[in-house]
């Protein structure tokens, strides 16, 4: 069994197994990933940059539909 660990953002680029990352208890307000064994946190966008990563995906869509040989696929997460 594994370890509970407290992670927050002083954890960005820690070390971690999947084990350990699934039995973390995560500081919320964060958005955590496991890549390449390493511990990734960046805070969760505010409503601003949320609006702004809508207004680009929105685009991005529009564009994609007009030019499929450009962007075939447009991942909204």
């Amino acid at each position: 069994m594994a370890t509970i660990i407290r992670l927050g953002p002083a954890a960005h680029g820690r070390p971690m197994t999947l084990e350990e990352f699934y039995a973390g208890d995560f500081q919320e307000g964060y958005q955590y990933e496991l890549i390449d064994a390493k511990l990734y946190v960046s805070p969760l966008p505010d409503l601003p940059q949320g609006r702004a990563e809508h207004w680009i995906f929105c685009k991005l869509l529009r564009y994609s539909d007009a030019y499929p040989e450009v962007i075939n696929f447009v991942n909204g997460s």
